[in-house]
């Protein structure tokens, strides 16, 4: 944490901070959303599955008039969490309109019960004023045609998140102690510099299930000339309620108090803004901000919407691209300067063309 002689500076940077948050997330706690409540963290080995990490949505490098939407799921698949969907439960991508509310669509997957080799087949579902319709069918670890134009594909892959988780929790664990030198786990890189951090990216080396979706852009859309929409998704236990979602990274972990977080992952977009008093204290503790500077972060923050332009390939501010280092960027914009970087950088080996994400790592050690 900064001293909280430095308010001014802080306050310097608001307009750009909230450039930022518009588009993508705060800090992380224990990863951009990896076991961000206590029920999934103790149901990791079973329910893991069913755990969203993190959310992608970019324009295809392949294709502009495509979009790709990359769900991962499972913590250290096959080591932590399950290397396989849950059959019993479901994955959805929930596209809304620019409010953040009004729904358009709905992507639905439906897995089997894993086979040999831990094979499952799946079947895709649109649900938009329509009805549903299934769009594609396929089996895990291949990709398939989607109907209507498109690929899908679901499987094992690399974890494409890179963060130095460690340093970041004896940060937040000085900060909300009141410890003014806390920004030290990150400004201490140097071996030559007594007491030196070493920066470590403690998701290297990590699987992760994930489903990609690439389908023309037009589709997701609410009108031909409207290119602006809003993505989250969520996974659904057996009994049909909600045990996780996402939108931005992070704001479960961060601006969510410990005793909210099972009830923000039931919870849905259109309510979130009843959350915000919460979610300012909670910066509050963390930032030292003033309260106009949290009240603009949250009313960016919630509701949990990840805001995309069909028609702009950039990342980030729009969407988040797969190497995207949406850490940097926060730590930078949060501390006012003070902190850059994590000093990690992206570990994963990304393919050019679908399905994007790298091939699965040998088996990690687990560190939980």
């Amino acid at each position: 944490m900064l001293s909280p002689a430095r308010p001014g500076l802080r306050c310097a940077h608001v307009g750009t901070l909230a450039a930022v948050l518009m588009a993508g997330s705060a800090m992380l706690a224990r990863g951009a959303d990896h076991r961000d409540s206590p029920r999934i963290t103790n149901n990791i080995g079973t329910l893991g599955n069913l755990d969203i990490l993190d959310v992608y949505v970019f324009q295809s490098p392949q294709n502009r008039n495509n979009s790709v939407m990359i769900m991962t799921v499972s913590t250290d698949a096959g080591v932590i969490s399950p290397a396989f969907f849950n059959s019993d439960g479901h994955y959805e991508f929930k596209i809304v309109g620019p409010d953040s509310v009004t729904p358009i669509a709905t992507y639905q997957f439906a897995f089997t019960v894993p086979g040999a080799g831990l094979r499952q087949g799946y079947m895709v579902t649109r649900i938009d004023n329509a009805g549903p319709r299934v769009i594609a069918q396929g089996n895990t670890n291949k990709a398939v045609n989607v109907r209507g134009g498109g690929k899908v594909q679901a499987g094992l892959f690399d974890d494409p998140f890179f963060f130095d988780l460690l340093a970041f929790n004896r940060f937040k664990a000085r900060a909300l102690a009141g410890d003014p030198g806390a920004a030290n786990e990150f400004l201490k890189r140097s071996g030559a510099t007594t007491g030196a951090n070493i920066p470590n990216n403690f998701f290297g080396g990590f699987n992760c299930m994930a489903i990609v979706l690439e389908v023309p852009s037009a589709q997701l859309q609410s009108s031909k000339n409207n290119p602006n929409i809003g993505v989250w998704a969520r996974t659904l236990l057996p009994d049909g309620s909600q045990f996780d979602r996402m939108g931005r990274p992070g704001i479960n972990t961060v601006a969510v108090p410990d005793q909210f977080k099972d009830a923000f992952n039931s919870g849905a977009p259109e309510t979130d803004a009843g959350l915000r008093p919460i979610a300012s204290e909670e910066l509050r503790l963390l930032f030292w901000t003033s309260n106009d500077v949290r009240t603009q972060q949250v009313g960016i923050l919630l509701p949990d919407v990840l805001t995309y332009n069909t028609r702009s390939k950039s990342g980030f501010l729009n969407g988040r691209r797969l190497a995207d280092d949406v850490i940097d960027a926060e730590l930078n914009l949060l501390s006012a300067g003070a902190v850059t970087t994590d000093d990690v950088s992206n570990d994963s080996v990304f393919r050019s063309t679908f399905p994007y994400l790298g091939t699965p790592n040998p088996k990690a050690p687990a560190r939980r």
